[in-house]
């Protein structure tokens, strides 16, 4: 793992050959998969380049993404990943 600009942006290995603007995650081999409901992930940010098995992760940031059943009245409640454009209020797996 490397970190770019004060820990905001971080390198993680990666087979994906795509994905940028996507949500992402880590699968218990600590290797970048795109973000997903899925029991053993953990979430780690927002792709931002893949290259060559790389792929660099911003973070921290302020991003905009697709909500699943979000209101208004949730600002500031905690979100959990659906899919690789979508955050939810509620997980569907245990983590």
């Amino acid at each position: 793992m490397i970190n770019f600009r004060g820990n905001c942006l971080t390198e993680y290995n990666t087979a994906l050959s795509s994905g940028t603007d996507k949500l992402a995650c880590i699968d218990q081999s600590g290797n970048l998969v795109v973000g997903a409901d899925t029991q053993g992930l953990k979430f780690v940010g927002v792709i931002n380049t893949i290259l060559n098995g790389k792929a660099r992760v911003w973070k921290k940031g302020i991003f905009k993404f697709n909500g699943e059943g979000i209101l208004y009245s949730d600002i500031d409640r905690p979100v959990y990943v659906v899919n690789s454009t979508t955050v939810g209020l509620y997980a569907t797996s245990v983590n």
